[in-house]
């Protein structure tokens, strides 16, 4: 499962990268990031400002 939700993250990322959206990746896989410890998620958490969130949604749709 973690195996699928990076890569599920690693295309979002690059989408929202693409599309000039910036967003902060948080929750288990931000701490993952940093290697302080080492936890086991089943979702994705991104943080983005609230002027992007209609340009994410389609964005994700597509």
């Amino acid at each position: 499962m973690c195996n699928l939700l990076e890569a599920e993250l690693k295309t979002i990322l690059v989408m929202c990268q693409e599309a000039q959206i910036p967003v902060f990746v948080i929750g288990a896989f931000s701490v993952r990031a940093y290697n302080c410890l080492l936890r086991v998620s089943q979702d994705l958490d991104l943080a983005i400002s609230s002027e992007h969130w209609l340009r994410l949604k389609q964005v994700l749709i597509e």
